[in-house]
């Protein structure tokens, strides 16, 4: 059986599939735990794709130390999910997209990736990007999207915002005031990076919540 979670880079003679698309996670110390979006095929290499913060959308090269999650995708699919991804990232570059917590199930791009904000939502996270562009691509990882609500989602999500206090001190007004709008809407119950990661672990998709979360303690081992 090819190998479908490791730590990047993958060890010399590793199983690893020559095209695939996943999920990747790291630690981010005081911010917690990061995820983003991992794809790669034989003629274009290795890559990326992740919403780092607000309108920063990052594409670029793995780096050690990251886990990744690889999707049981058909092999034959993959070429196709891994050149939406680039699509989305070039259509969406110069932009991104604002922060915040929204439903991943709301319509976050169109059929060529172009972000189409929906109407009264403030932005996304790092995990309701991954969700939502995997959505976009045809290949949903989790049903439903947004699990049940749980009793610490608003103080998980204003311990996130309280990690970005010392940034926001120098922000621009209108980044300040976005920022004072996302606290003061938390508490939407979201699915969590290491959730993520585990949904892509999965054998066969969407997944379940449940699994997800079975699949993640596998993946939190590795942090």
């Amino acid at each position: 059986m090819p190998l479908r979670l490791f730590v990047w880079p993958p060890a010399e003679g590793a199983d690893i599939p020559k095209n695939y698309v996943g999920v990747f996670i790291e630690r981010w110390g005081d911010q917690g735990v990061h995820t983003g979006i991992i794809y790669c095929t034989s003629q274009g290499g290795t890559w990326i794709l992740h919403h780092k913060g607000h309108f920063d959308l990052q594409h670029g090269n793995p780096t050690a130390g990251q886990i990744v999650s690889i999707c049981p995708i058909d092999p034959l699919e993959v070429p196709i999910i891994a050149r939406f991804f680039l699509d989305l990232y070039r259509r969406n570059k110069r932009k991104g997209f604002p922060y915040g917590f929204n439903s991943a199930a709301m319509q976050w791009f169109s059929e060529d990736g172009t972000f189409t904000k929906p109407e009264g939502a403030l932005g996304i996270c790092c995990q309701t990007f991954v969700l939502a562009a995997y959505s976009a691509a045809d290949a949903q990882l989790i049903a439903p999207l947004d699990p049940a609500s749980r009793e610490d989602d608003a103080t998980r999500q204003t311990a996130l915002l309280d990690s970005f206090t010392q940034q926001l001190e120098t922000a621009k007004p209108e980044t300040q005031q976005h920022f004072q709008a996302v606290r003061n809407a938390v508490g939407i119950s979201l699915c969590r990076p290491l959730e993520v990661g585990g949904a892509a672990l999965a054998e066969s998709l969407p997944c379940a919540f449940a699994t997800a979360q079975e699949l993640a303690v596998q993946i939190s081992g590795l942090l």
